[in-house]
C-alpha cells in the first residue's frame, strides 16, 4: 500500500508535503485496520488525511446524501444504512458470502460436467462465465452463451458455451443462501464486535494511543467496522432482501430523537437501495432484488412504501468506482478543512485526532 501511494505521488507529479489525502475505510476494516491505513498515508508523506466509510463515499458518488447501500464484495458483504452522509449507527448487517462463493459454485458445476487439463483452467473457466454471462434473469430462454477464454496452461484461446441453468445457479445464492453453504467452507464467523472493552483490539489501541478513557459519546458508540450479531436463525446467512428489512428496521431503532419523523427518516433512507461491489454488474440483480424487498415489506409497516434499486446500468458510473467518484467530492468539500488530520497531530496524538476529526463514531 505504501509502495502503491509513493507511485501516484510520483505519476501525478505532487508534492505529497502538500498533498491533503481522503481515505475511504472498506465497511469491513476494524479499527486497527483504520490506524494502519492512516500511518502508510503519512509515512508516504501525506500532509493530512481525512477518514470516512466506503459506504458513505459509494452514496456520494452516485450523487445520495441518504439511502441503503448493499455491497457485494469478493469475500463477504453487507447492507448500511446512510442518512444526511452518515452510517446509521448500529445498521449493519453483515453477510458471510461474495463472489468468491459464486465463483466456487460455478467451479463445482462445471468440473462435474466437463474435462479441464487442470483446476487453474476451470478457475479460468468459470471466472469468465462468472463475470461476462451471470445473470438473475431466470426467466431467460435457454440459449447458449458464448464466451472466450484465455487457458492458463497452454495459451490456447477456450471457445465456451453455456446454457442458463450455471449461469443462474451461479449466483443465486444471494437470495438462497444455502447454495453458497453447500458449495464449500465459507469465512469464519466474525466476533460480534467491541462491547465491553477488552477485546484484544481494544488492548491494541489502547497500548498505542495510552489511552485508557473515552468519554460517554465514543464508550457507546460501536467502533469502526465492527458489526453487531445478525438477528434470526440465518445469522450471517441471510438472503440479501432480508438484510435490506433488517439494516432498516435497525436503523429506525437508532434514530435519534427529534431529528425528524419516523414516516419521513424511513422513507428518506429506503428511497434508494445502492448497489455495489463486483455482484452489483451481474444482470437482473436491480429488479430481482426490488421485487423481493417490496415482497418483504408486505407484511410490516412500511408496505406502501416505495422502493428503489439503483444498479450500475441505470448510471453513467460503474459500481466499482463509485467511491473513488465519492472520495473526489469529498476533497473539495467546505467541511473537509475542519476534519483533516495532520502529520503532526497524528503524531503527537494518533487516533485520538479521529475520535474528535472523524465525520463518524471512532
Amino acid at each position: 500500500a505504501s509502495q502503491t501511494f509513493s507511485y501516484g505521488v510520483h505519476f501525478f507529479n505532487v508534492d505529497s508535503n502538500k498533498l491533503n489525502v481522503v481515505l475511504i475505510v472498506p465497511e469491513t476494516s476494524t479499527r486497527r485496520d483504520a490506524r494502519d491505513f492512516v500511518s502508510i498515508a503519512f509515512a508516504a508523506g501525506a500532509k493530512s488525511v481525512f477518514l470516512h466509510h466506503g459506504a458513505v463515499a459509494a452514496a456520494f458518488g452516485a450523487g445520495l446524501s441518504s439511502c441503503i447501500v448493499a455491497d457485494l464484495g469478493f469475500e463477504s458483504s453487507y447492507v448500511v444504512a446512510i442518512d444526511d452522509g452518515m452510517v446509521v449507527a448500529g445498521s449493519r448487517v453483515f453477510l458471510r458470502y461474495g463472489g468468491i462463493h459464486a465463483l466456487q459454485v460455478m467451479k463445482t458445476l462445471l468440473s462435474r460436467h466437463c474435462k479441464f487439463a487442470s483446476s487453474r483452467e476451470c478457475e479460468a473457466v468459470a471466472r469468465g462465465l462468472l463475470e461476462n454471462s451471470s445473470t438473475f434473469l431466470s426467466d431467460e430462454n435457454d440459449t447458449l452463451e458464448v464466451i472466450t477464454v484465455k487457458s492458463p496452461d497452454s495459451g490456447e484461446m477456450l471457445r465456451v458455451k453455456c446454457g442458463v441453468g450455471p449461469r443462474v445457479l451461479s449466483v443465486w445464492g444471494v437470495f438462497e443462501p444455502s447454495i453458497f453453504r453447500a458449495s464449500g467452507p465459507l469465512l469464519p464467523k466474525r466476533s460480534p464486535g467491541y462491547e465491553s472493552g477488552n477485546d484484544s483490539e481494544s488492548a491494541f489501541l489502547d497500548m498505542v494511543t495510552e489511552d485508557t478513557s473515552r468519554g460517554a459519546r465514543a464508550t457507546a458508540a460501536r467502533p469502526l467496522g465492527m458489526f453487531p450479531e445478525n438477528d434470526g436463525p440465518e445469522g450471517d446467512f441471510l438472503p440479501l432482501e432480508a438484510a435490506v428489512v433488517q439494516c432498516l428496521e435497525k436503523a429506525l431503532e437508532t434514530r435519534g430523537p427529534g431529528t425528524t419523523t419516523v414516516n419521513d427518516y424511513r422513507k428518506r433512507i429506503l428511497s434508494a437501495i445502492l448497489l455495489t461491489g463486483g455482484l452489483s454488474d451481474v444482470k437482473g440483480l436491480g429488479p430481482q432484488l426490488q421485487s423481493r424487498v417490496e415482497a418483504a415489506l408486505e407484511d410490516t409497516p412500511f408496505a406502501n412504501d416505495k422502493v428503489e434499486v439503483l444498479e450500475s446500468d441505470s448510471r453513467e458510473n460503474d459500481a466499482d468506482a463509485l467511491a473513488w467518484k465519492g472520495g473526489a467530492i469529498m476533497g473539495h468539500g467546505e467541511f473537509l478543512g475542519d476534519m483533516l488530520v495532520s502529520k503532526a497531530e497524528w503524531k503527537e496524538r494518533n487516533v485520538k485526532c479521529f475520535r474528535e476529526n472523524a465525520p463518524f463514531y471512532w
